[in-house]
């Protein structure tokens, strides 16, 4: 994982695998654009590993600085808040995942799909742990 900045001085956490190509980077650029520049973020391209039964990992370094290092429920969703869902965030020893069907609900519920980009936003002012997923989809 690695910081990036982005035009306004937003930093997000971004996995060194991510090489993007210009579509891509319109894709980030819009996508960070819509975000608090408060509120910590990260990014990640879905891949089928995403959508296993054994869930969709989350940034290590974003986690560590960011989340509680336990096991609990977050809420997800999207940037027009209408619905949310609430996703088991489990912890171990290091890593953090959003796991089973709570989490294969959402993905099924916003048709996502594998290439689509997700930016996580934490919200802070939130009262329990909430990230608002700001979604680009694949071309």
């Amino acid at each position: 994982m690695r910081k990036c900045l982005t035009p306004g001085d937003k930093s997000f956490f971004m996995p060194r695998c991510i090489v993007m190509g210009e579509e891509q980077k319109k894709r980030f650029h819009q996508l960070a654009s819509e975000v608090q520049i408060e509120n910590p973020s990260f990014v990640k391209v879905l891949r089928k590993s995403s959508f296993s039964v054994t869930g969709s990992e989350l940034s290590c370094k974003f986690c560590s600085e960011h989340l509680p290092k336990e096991t609990r429920d977050v809420m997800l969703c999207l940037p027009n808040k209408e619905k949310t869902w609430s996703v088991k965030n489990y912890y171990r020893r290091g890593h953090q995942t959003f796991k089973c069907n709570p989490w294969a609900k959402f993905v099924q519920e916003t048709k996502l799909q594998e290439g689509d980009m997700c930016l996580f936003e934490l919200v802070k002012a939130a009262k329990q742990i909430t990230f608002i997923v700001h979604v680009s989809r694949a071309t």
